[in-house]
């Protein structure tokens, strides 16, 4: 990577293999960007009962009370319902922005930019059966979903709900149980949660209550000029006139 001329090149690694990165970035691209990043991932090791056992009461609580709210979950490997999904998210985007006094514009543009819905398709076209979208319905009417990259480390990648609808009836819960399920009997070793926040955010304990701990990761950007520094002062910017102008 170091050879290569390219303008920029950005690397996200497998956040179990954080250390590794982090030796090998120090020892050979020492001049390049690193941003530090934290991700959960849950060990599958022992099988659907094991994987239980280490569940909170909190996360067991919620999937029994999902279990009893008459929810209809769907999973779909063909793309199909990535439609749902989008319509979930955009609806999504209206609550982040909120919580972090952020444009909706601006929270939905940095989610397209680091995964365009083209490309969810693409996967979904490319690889048989390689990715799983979970979508929860309560009274025929979506409240919930969650999208999973399947392999020999199981990947979910994004979610998005109705909060209003969803949070009474615990679907998440059930959803990502059920895809741990799923992940279990393929034979996967790990059911990787995605990045988090730092300390005792909501998300972190959100993944914690299904035993996921966290690992840290560099993010490594390769730049012939420094696009990086820029982006996020600009960024800055944008945050702090938003918030002058509220």
């Amino acid at each position: 990577m170091a050879r290569q001329r390219l303008l920029r090149l950005r690397v996200c690694p497998n956040s179990l293999q954080g250390s590794a990165w982090t030796n090998g970035i120090a020892n050979n691209l020492r001049g390049a960007v690193t941003i530090p990043r934290r991700a959960h991932a849950i060990d599958l090791d022992g099988g659907t009962d094991a994987v239980w056992k280490r569940f909170s009461d909190n996360a067991r609580r919620g999937i029994r009370k999902a279990e009893k709210q008459s929810l209809d979950v769907e999973c779909d490997t063909t793309g199909r319902s990535l439609g749902v999904f989008n319509d979930l998210w955009l609806l999504s985007t209206q609550r982040w922005a909120r919580q972090q006094q952020r444009p909706v514009w601006l929270v939905r543009s940095q989610g397209h930019r680091v995964n365009p819905p083209t490309r969810w398709q693409q996967i979904a076209e490319r690889t048989a059966g390689g990715t799983s979208i979970w979508i929860a319905r309560h009274c025929g009417e979506p409240v919930a979903a969650i999208l999973v990259l399947r392999g020999p480390n199981d990947h979910y990648t994004r979610g998005a709900m109705n909060k209003e609808l969803a949070g009474p009836t615990r679907a998440n819960f059930l959803l990502h149980w059920l895809a741990i399920q799923d992940a279990c009997r393929r034979g996967a070793r790990w059911y990787q949660m995605g990045q988090s926040g730092w300390g005792d955010d909501q998300v972190s304990r959100f993944k914690e209550n299904f035993g996921a701990q966290a690992y840290e990761f560099p993010e490594l950007w390769l730049e012939t000029f420094p696009i990086t520094r820029l982006v996020q002062v600009a960024r800055g910017i944008v945050k702090r006139l938003y918030r002058f102008t509220r």
